[in-house]
């Protein structure tokens, strides 16, 4: 059966052309089904990343295609999406993304999430004039992006209060989901493996960096980021919040005190002690005068009475007021003036007995 040509239209755009052409492709040729089969729409690389591009490759086709026809999603003759006229270059798309290569291959640029589709080829055969269709699938993958905690941070902290509920969510944009770990102070937490960290009753102890990991299995793409919880004592009745002290900041502060207490104490009682010492000593000095001289030598002088004829009284020391006579039997002795003083110095005992 022959193929009817195409008549030239005054004044119809080449698109027009090109659905006409479909048109004929779509109900004069009809490819075999074993055609069907082993032709196939392949992309590569096997999925598209946001952003990125991709080529649509057509595999199992035997020889140089003549023309091809690219559609999305179903085949419409009327809703093309590029068509591709090898033998004269000639080539029409509907996005300014998509390009059409020699070979029949369909080029995507700059990937979005919603060029995520079936991809439908319709090929002319140079060879056999038969015509072929492939169906291939395009998955596009996204993330993770624009990680974001709730509740809002305030310079990377949220403070929450004692006993109270904390509910950490870590949102960030991913397709598919993305798969999430927690940390707290670098250690990851098993028993929360979503989007969500729960701390059903604050203590001091829930204090400490927290770490959110999302990644993307398909795009092995990871983010993360931290966020420092403080944990608040309870609001007092007045509507204060109080102190935002650690339990372990206070009872460093309560032992640096009592520390602090003791060791005035103790220089109180030991300066008090020698003040009290020295305050005894000199009351026991002034109860004991020889005591206040323990250790000196105290000179102590006595007048001696000489006999009557002694050598003395010949130097005219005799018998006078002073020197009043004794009888020969005193224990007192005359003294040798040219040898010893008449005052004799007499030394105290060193180590007096009580």
């Amino acid at each position: 059966m022959e193929s009817p040509s195409l008549a030239p239209h005054s004044g119809s755009s080449l698109w027009k052309e090109l659905l006409l052409t479909a048109s004929l492709f779509s109900c004069q040729i009809q490819p075999t089904s074993a055609q069907s089969v082993s032709v196939s729409v392949v992309p590569n690389p096997p999925y598209g990343t946001v952003g990125s591009s991709v080529i649509l490759n057509i595999q199992g086709v035997s020889g140089q295609p003549s023309r091809c026809t690219w559609y999305r999603r179903t085949f419409d003759p009327s809703n093309p999406i590029a068509f591709y006229n090898i033998a004269t270059g000639e080539q029409t798309t509907a996005d300014s993304r998509l390009n059409v290569s020699s070979n029949g291959s369909l080029l995507i640029r700059d990937l979005t999430l919603s060029d995520a589709d079936d991809y439908i080829v319709q090929i002319l055969s140079s060879t056999s004039f038969s015509v072929v269709t492939a169906v291939g699938h395009l998955a596009v993958y996204d993330g993770p992006d624009n990680i974001m905690f709730s509740p809002s941070l305030v310079r990377d902290e949220i403070h929450t209060t004692l006993k109270n509920s904390l509910i950490l969510e870590c949102h960030v944009e991913s397709y598919p989901d993305a798969k999430y770990e927690w940390r707290v102070n670098g250690t990851v937490n098993s028993k929360f493996s979503d989007y969500k960290y729960t701390i059903k009753n604050v203590s001091w102890e829930d204090s400490g960096k927290y770490t959110c990991l999302a990644w993307n299995n398909m795009t092995n793409l990871l983010v993360s980021k931290d966020v420092k919880i403080k944990v608040l004592a309870q609001e007092s009745p007045g509507g204060g919040k109080g102190s935002s002290l650690s339990g372990g900041v206070i009872a460093g502060i309560v032992t640096g005190v009592l520390a602090e207490m003791a060791l005035i104490g103790a220089l109180v009682y030991f300066l008090w002690f020698r003040k009290t010492e020295g305050a005894n000593k000199e009351d026991f000095s002034e109860k004991n005068p020889s005591a206040s001289n323990y250790g000196e030598e105290t000179a102590v002088y006595e007048d001696i009475v000489f006999p009557k004829d002694s050598a003395l009284s010949a130097q005219g020391l005799g018998s006078s007021p002073a020197f009043p006579e004794v009888p020969s039997e005193s224990a007192y002795q005359a003294l040798d003036m040219s040898r010893v003083a008449v005052y004799e110095k007499i030394v105290p005992w060193k180590n007096p007995q009580a």
